[in-house]
C-alpha cells in the first residue's frame, strides 16, 4: 500500500526489522530475507515497539488495534474493543434509531443507537449486505429492507426478516479484476 509504507527497527538490535503493510513482514537479518508473520487482521498501517521492552508491541490495522508480548508470536485479539473505519454512516428514523455504516475491511453493519441493559454489544448489530466502500440506504417504509452498494457499482438488498442479501445492481456483472478494455 502507497500509503502507509514504513519501516520499523528493533531498538535493542537494528537487526531485527517490521514492515507493516497489507501483509505484515519480519527481517531479523537487517532486511535480507523477511518472513510474513501471522496478525489477526490485514491491512496493518502502524507499529509501536517499546523501547524498554521492544518484544512489547501494539499494532494497528484497519480492524483495529493489538497487542504482542512476545515479539509477534501471538497477538491479542481485537474483539475486545469498540473500533471501525467507516467511509460513511446514515440513520433511519426508528425510535431507537439505527445506525449503518459501511466499514473499511469489515463488511457494513447496522446497529441500533439503545438497546435495553448496559450497553450495545456485537450480538446487538448485523451485516446488511454491500460492502466496505458503498453507500447504505434503508427503507423509509420498511425499515428491516436495507439497500448497500460496493466496488464496481455492486448493489444489494438485504431482508433483516430472511436474514438474506440479494443482488439487485443494474449490471449483474462485477468489475474489479477486468481489464480497462474488456469493460
Amino acid at each position: 500500500a502507497w500509503y502507509y509504507s514504513w519501516v520499523y527497527a528493533d531498538p535493542k538490535t537494528g537487526d531485527t526489522l517490521y514492515l507493516p503493510n497489507v501483509d505484515f513482514h519480519k527481517s531479523t537479518d537487517g532486511g535480507r530475507r523477511f518472513s510474513e508473520p501471522e496478525v489477526p487482521h490485514g491491512d496493518n498501517h502502524d507499529l509501536w515497539i517499546d523501547p524498554d521492552n521492544p518484544k512489547r508491541m501494539i499494532l494497528s490495522n484497519d480492524g483495529g488495534a493489538t497487542i504482542t508480548f512476545n515479539g509477534g508470536s501471538t497477538w491479542s485479539t481485537q474483539d475486545n474493543q469498540p473500533t471501525a473505519q467507516f467511509y460513511r454512516v446514515i440513520t433511519d428514523d426508528r425510535f431507537p434509531y439505527w445506525v449503518y455504516g459501511s466499514q473499511q475491511d469489515n463488511s457494513n453493519v447496522a446497529i441500533p443507537s439503545g438497546v435495553p441493559g448496559d450497553g450495545i454489544d456485537q450480538t446487538e448489530w448485523h451485516a446488511a449486505g454491500g460492502g466496505e466502500s458503498g453507500w447504505m440506504a434503508p427503507n423509509w417504509k420498511d425499515p428491516d429492507v436495507v439497500y448497500a452498494g460496493e466496488y464496481g457499482g455492486q448493489i444489494t438488498r438485504y431482508d433483516h426478516r430472511t436474514r438474506q442479501a440479494s443482488e439487485i445492481m443494474a449490471w449483474p456483472q462485477l468489475a474489479d479484476g477486468h481489464a480497462t478494455k474488456d469493460l
